[in-house]
């Protein structure tokens, strides 16, 4: 098994052999958007679930070619035109794929998880129109009114004991090439901070990712920006899925003019890599060329741009756009298109052009 299984095999993902997700209540999936949890870490250690048989049948089946149904997202991405998570994951880490060549047959690994992402809770201040009481505590107290809470309460710890978490992972952690911080919130999770002064303390140096509402740069008297400085690579990814008043409108609890100061301070003042990264909707999928000029006027550069379809809910999904509006839709984006014909926007929109239809 070579380098190029990724490029022959179409069912396999390198994640599984790198990278713990955390997600909800506790539950470890192969990644953030896969639907079928291999553990839970507040009744295994990692150690069980890494090995443990749903992980290794999951690596077994890829290695085979089989599509698993966890995956089935970003195959549903491909199947439409548009790169999943897979294809990106498998170029991004592709000099990981000696880990693969020493699988065992029953689809055990000795090797540990490289890459993180711990969502250490649901905790955050904004209650986006395409999100849910999972991922933000905002929308507690109206999923409690339609009955669809994902607990019975509004803040959910999806780890339960993050000191004992931190302890008995503590050399796995120090040793990691990299996390993803999303949420919920992470610039206003208590475990964020905890872990940053865990791997400043030990002088790691991962790369840290981040998707982020950037509505604040200090918490509690901690400036986060004096923690990013320890690290050699930052890349802090920036939801914004509108302009102005449009923005706040899809995410409620947005102040845009907070937020455009804060990005131009991170642009103007520190050595992090800002990117921006709209959740294509139904809500905004028009205004698209509108938020790329806005960024490109903020100072953004056009590497820094990052699409991100949305696929459920359903409700939102562009895929559902009446077909007179979609054909309005499809003619600007095409018009944006050929005006920036050989730019990473242009290629985005080739992707949502794909999807849409």
């Amino acid at each position: 098994m070579g380098s190029s299984v990724s490029d022959t095999n179409k069912a396999f993902c390198i994640l599984p052999w790198i990278h713990f997700h955390v997600g909800l209540h506790g539950r470890v999936q192969p990644c953030c958007i896969s639907s079928k949890p291999m553990g839970n870490i507040n009744q295994e250690s990692l150690g069980e679930i890494w090995n443990g048989e749903k992980f290794r049948e999951l690596r077994a089946k890829m290695l085979a070619g089989k599509k698993v149904k966890a995956c089935k997202s970003c195959y549903a991405l491909e199947d439409s035109g548009a790169e999943s998570l897979r294809q990106e994951n498998n170029k991004k880490f592709s000099q990981h794929m000696d880990l693969v060549q020493n699988t065992d047959s029953d689809g055990s690994i000795t090797s540990q998880p490289i890459y993180w992402d711990l969502r250490f809770s649901n905790v955050c201040n904004f209650k986006c129109r395409t999100c849910w009481h999972g991922a933000s505590s905002k929308w507690f107290d109206e999923a409690k009114e339609n009955g669809n809470t994902a607990a019975d309460q509004a803040i959910i710890k999806n780890i339960e004991d993050v000191d004992r978490f931190f302890e008995e992972n503590r050399e796995l952690l120090i040793q990691a090439d990299e996390f993803y911080f999303a949420g919920g919130e992470p610039l206003i999770m208590e475990e964020h901070y905890s872990l940053l002064n865990l791997l400043t303390d030990s002088g790691a140096q991962p790369a840290l990712r981040y998707n982020t509402n950037l509505s604040l740069l200090s918490f509690k008297g901690r400036k986060v920006t004096d923690l990013w400085a320890h690290f050699d690579d930052v890349e802090v990814m920036v939801s914004i899925d509108g302009i102005g008043q449009h923005g706040e409108s899809i995410r409620t609890g947005q102040n845009f003019q907070k937020l455009e100061d804060n990005l131009r301070y991170l642009l103007d003042n520190t050595a992090v890599r800002v990117l921006i990264s709209p959740t294509i909707s139904s809500l905004n999928v028009g205004q698209l060329p509108e938020i790329y000029d806005w960024w490109l006027n903020a100072g953004g550069k056009d590497e820094g741009w990052y699409v991100n379809i949305l696929q459920r809910p359903k409700e939102f999904n562009i895929k559902c756009i009446p077909v007179d509006e979609k054909a309005i839709i499809v003619k600007e984006l095409k018009k944006s298109q050929d005006q920036f014909y050989y730019s990473k926007y242009a290629r985005g929109l080739s992707e949502i052009l794909k999807f849409i239809n």
